[in-house]
């Protein structure tokens, strides 16, 4: 549009000087015509000296005219050239206007792709706390699942509080850890003694307590020295876990010996796969007990969410680490007097369910 307007002022100023250009070879002429017909007058005495008068009277009126048709067509290009001028400036102005909206619009595009990322990040921290929220739901869904079992269980107690015997037997699993000597999933090994027979004797001293208890129903991983579980680490470690869901165990304890370079470390610990659990709980009263009837240090509670037993126990579930059996003095507590371990944890778990002794004390 702009270019048209130029093309139009410059086609019109050309015709004014082109117009301009005509008049002026017209005024030669007829000065020429005057010069021949002045000739023609000193040779010719037939014209008069009024006619001559008329005659360049009129010829002066038409360069008057010429004149005034000139100096119009000067005015009119000046006109034309300021028109010109100011349509240039118009044209700057809207330069500058169409400059500064594309400025804007730039910005407004700026502006629209950081608002596009913001919405991007909104809708990613949506779907972040919609998961979170699936989450919390299913945890909210395991945790009531948990709490309605313990009210069954808080029920059960109760009346066996009440009556002094349990109206249903509590029934624990006793994983004696590890299979015997020269199989898979043998245990530790130190001064002259093996992790599995130690875990072996301990645990039918404490099936043996269990089941003189008549409140209690015991199941041990293996019944006889010889019992091999699984056939490789994995198999016999999932066959614990099996074993225990098809007693319908209320309870899981799995007995094992630590071991370490340094023979000097010693002391109990227990394993259980999460803080504040029921598993916690129980583990810690486990542990309590074994304290007190053995004397032995303290090395307390351990959270590790990744043993298989703990992780894949579909109950309350516990690793006991009775003592080290890299440490002279763990080690002959532990192979002369395993009787002292069976009480304790005989003791702590009748102190976690808050039953008396069968001799009428409470624990």
């Amino acid at each position: 549009m702009n270019k048209q307007f130029k093309q139009d002022i410059y086609k019109k100023t050309v015709q004014g000087i082109r117009k301009s250009c005509a008049w002026m070879r017209l005024t030669c002429a007829l000065c020429m015509a005057v010069l021949l017909l002045t000739s023609c007058i000193g040779c010719n005495s037939l014209v008069s000296v009024e006619e001559l008068d008329a005659v360049r009277n009129g010829l002066r009126e038409e360069i008057n005219v010429l004149e005034s048709d000139n100096e119009a067509a000067l005015r009119k290009i000046e006109s034309l050239k300021n028109d010109n001028e100011a349509a240039q400036q118009e044209i700057d102005v809207l330069k500058c206007k169409n400059e500064t909206a594309e400025r804007e619009i730039d910005a407004l595009k700026d502006s629209n792709e950081a608002a596009e990322r913001e919405i991007d990040a909104l809708k990613d921290s949506n779907e972040a706390a919609e998961r979170e929220i699936k989450s919390l739901k299913d945890d909210n869904e395991a945790a009531q699942q948990e709490i309605d079992r313990l009210k069954e269980q808080i029920q059960k107690l109760e009346q066996q509080i009440a009556s002094g015997e349990p109206s249903e037997k509590i029934r624990i699993y006793v994983d004696q850890g590890h299979n015997p000597t020269s199989y898979h999933n043998a245990g530790a090994s130190g001064n002259g003694l093996y992790e599995q027979d130690l875990t072996f004797a301990i645990g039918c001293l404490l099936a043996q307590l269990l089941e003189d208890d008549g409140r209690f129903e015991v199941c041990l991983s293996r019944p006889t020295a010889s019992t091999v579980l699984g056939t490789d680490n994995a198999s016999s470690l999932a066959a614990r876990v099996e074993g225990a869901q098809e007693f319908g165990a209320d309870y899981f304890i799995s007995l094992h010996i630590n071991s370490f370079g340094d023979e000097s470390v010693r002391g109990i610990e227990v394993f259980v796969a999460e803080q504040g659990s029921t598993s916690y709980a129980f583990g810690n009263s486990l542990l309590q007990g074994l304290l007190d009837a053995t004397g032995l240090g303290e090395r307390g509670m351990k959270i590790n969410p990744d043993l298989h037993v703990l992780k894949n126990a579909t109950m309350p579930a516990a690793l006991l680490e009775m003592g080290f059996i890299s440490n002279p003095e763990d080690a002959a507590l532990l192979s002369q007097s395993p009787e002292l371990f069976a009480q304790g944890i005989y003791d702590g778990i009748l102190a976690y369910f808050d039953l008396p002794s069968q001799n009428g004390s409470m624990n």
